[in-house]
């Protein structure tokens, strides 16, 4: 993602919701993956190493501490477009969600579902 296209998001989202939208862009589009699944613990505190050392963090989350507070900016960038969420409930005990962003059409475009054509990027 070039720099002008992070001056135009900043004019856009809050700051809690740059946070996290650039905390699933790290975690999906940044290292080429599709959707990942991650907690509102992961979101605060960072990603666990997975089949190691359960407490060791790769990284420190995305600097919002409360709960409430990313659920309102995750909410907000669905409705705004930018994120995707896929709710898995075949286990009730332990829901899991998976992010995606959805910024960018086949052509490179920069468009959220909701707000219409913002800008052109670069995938």
């Amino acid at each position: 993602m070039e720099a002008k296209h992070l001056h135009r998001l900043t004019l856009i989202l809050s700051l809690n919701e740059l946070r996290v939208f650039l905390y699933i862009w790290k975690w999906t589009g940044a290292l080429g993956r599709g959707d990942v699944i991650l907690t509102y613990d992961e979101f605060s505190n960072g990603r666990k190493r997975k089949k190691t050392n359960q407490k060791e963090r790769l990284d420190d989350g995305c600097g919002i501490r409360h709960k409430k507070e990313i659920i309102i900016a995750v909410r907000n960038l669905r409705e705004k477009g930018f994120l995707r969420i896929r709710t898995n409930t075949r286990d009730k005990a332990r829901i899991k969600k998976k992010y995606g962003i959805t910024c960018y059409d086949s052509d490179g475009l920069f468009l959220p579902h909701r707000t219409g054509k913002l800008f052109q990027g670069t995938r």
